[in-house]
């Protein structure tokens, strides 16, 4: 079963496009280059999934995985 996960707001096709093209995404109202999507597994409609963001004066990485078309952060890590 996966762990409950707190919706981001960033959807696959956006966080897709942004890591192919070195876009970005809307994050907790600021903007997030996506430096890397990671897409691992797929269980019935979820996707685990890692997303690496890049938020200008910080660098951060997002576990979760992708519920239908949004992604659901059950952890971060703050790079050093």
């Amino acid at each position: 079963m996966t762990e409950e996960g707190r919706p981001t707001g960033i959807k696959y096709e956006d966080a897709d496009d942004a890591a192919r093209r070195g876009g970005t995404v809307d994050f907790e109202e600021r903007r997030a280059e996506v430096v890397r999507l990671n897409v691992e597994s797929s269980m019935g409609t979820q996707r685990t999934a890692l997303l690496d963001l890049d938020l200008g004066d910080e660098h951060l990485v997002l576990f979760g995985y992708f519920s239908g078309d949004e992604f659901m952060e059950v952890g971060r890590k703050r790079p050093s």
